[in-house]
Parts: C-alpha cells; sequence; structure tokens
C-alpha cells in the first residue's frame, strides 16, 4: 500500500469519523503507520533495501521500492556507475562516503530486482532475441546468450524437461554496470 493509498483511506476515513466504522478504520491505518515506522527504523539499521524499503530520494521518495516503477529504476541503474559508486562508498570523505554506501545498495537492490523479474519473463516462453535485448536494456549492454553445445552422438536443444528458453545461459562480457570482479592488480 503506498502512502498515496493511506491518505486517500484516510481522508475518506475522516469523512466518517463519527461512525464506528470510520473509527476503527482510523485506528487501523494509525497502526500501519506506526508498523511501517518499525520496519523502516529496523531496516535502517540493518543496512538493507528490500521491497519494503523506503525510497530515500528523488520523485518518488518515501514510496516502498515495490511500488517504484521499474522504468524509473532503470533509467537510475543506468545514470550511475557501480564501480564509482564503490569507490566513492569506501574512499570519499563524510558524508559523501555515507550517500554513496546508500546508493551502492539500492543499486544492488534494483539489479536483484531487474534479475528475478527477467527470469520471470524467461518463463513465459520469449525468443532469445528478445531475452538478449531486454537484458541490454535493463543495464547489462553486452549481454549474450549462449546455448550448451550438444554432447558427442547427441543432439543440440534443451535438456528433457526444460522449455527451450531455460536451455541457455545469459552472460555479460563485462564492462557493464554489474561487473562485480575485483581488477586486474597487475
Amino acid at each position: 500500500m503506498t502512502q498515496g493509498q493511506l491518505d486517500e483511506y484516510r481522508a475518506l476515513a475522516e469523512k466518517h469519523s463519527t461512525e464506528r466504522s470510520g473509527v476503527i478504520v482510523l485506528e487501523l491505518l494509525d497502526e500501519v503507520v506506526r508498523l511501517r515506522h518499525l520496519w523502516d527504523r529496523n531496516e535502517v539499521r540493518r543496512g538493507v533495501v528490500s521491497d519494503e524499503s523506503l525510497m530515500s530520494f528523488g520523485e518518488f521518495r518515501g514510496e516502498r521500492m515495490a511500488d517504484v516503477p521499474e522504468d524509473y529504476l532503470c533509467w537510475w541503474i543506468r545514470r550511475n556507475n557501480r564501480d564509482a559508486l564503490k569507490i566513492d562508498a569506501e574512499f570519499a570523505t563524510a558524508p559523501a562516503n555515507y550517500i554513496a554506501q546508500g546508493k551502492l545498495k539500492l543499486y544492488d537492490y534494483i539489479q536483484r530486482r531487474i534479475k528475478q523479474e527477467a527470469a520471470e519473463t524467461l518463463n513465459e516462453t520469449m525468443s532469445d532475441e528478445e531475452v538478449v535485448a531486454y537484458f541490454r536494456a535493463n543495464g547489462f549492454p553486452n549481454a549474450t546468450l549462449e546455448r550448451a553445445q550438444p554432447a558427442p552422438g547427441g543432439t543440440a536443444g534443451p535438456p528433457e524437461g526444460l522449455p527451450a528458453g531455460e536451455a541457455g545461459e545469459l552472460h555479460d562480457s563485462g564492462g557493464g554496470a554489474d561487473d562485480d570482479r575485483e581488477p586486474d592488480p597487475y
């Protein structure tokens, strides 16, 4: 439930505050707000970003991450570089390092969410070209699809019981925003 929906319910309940049902709804809304505050405080302490976390900046500030549109998250991730955020998080002075740490956690959350949604989309039988285009549009510019090679004497194709769309492995050849590998020190 978004903050906007809570506000709408509160306005409606306040119109009926003289009735018992309006009073009950107002009490329930107060409890929802109280529990959300406790949840948010606990998540801040744990330093985790999840679907229930609040967006801390921008157009959707104060909205649950689950309620932030995917196109906005994809836009944000394309405008931020994970490596630069990581450097700022480790070496920038306060408060810039604190801000970068939060953005780095948000970046990782968005990547997980995109991968999860892509996995769900793959189950909807997309063509190979559509799968690669989807990943390229969502932060993996060098994505390619590699098909499993047939065993000697065998035939190419998906293993038994797997749909054709799940037989290959999706790879990002590097240089993209999600490259977590440590640079070669030499």
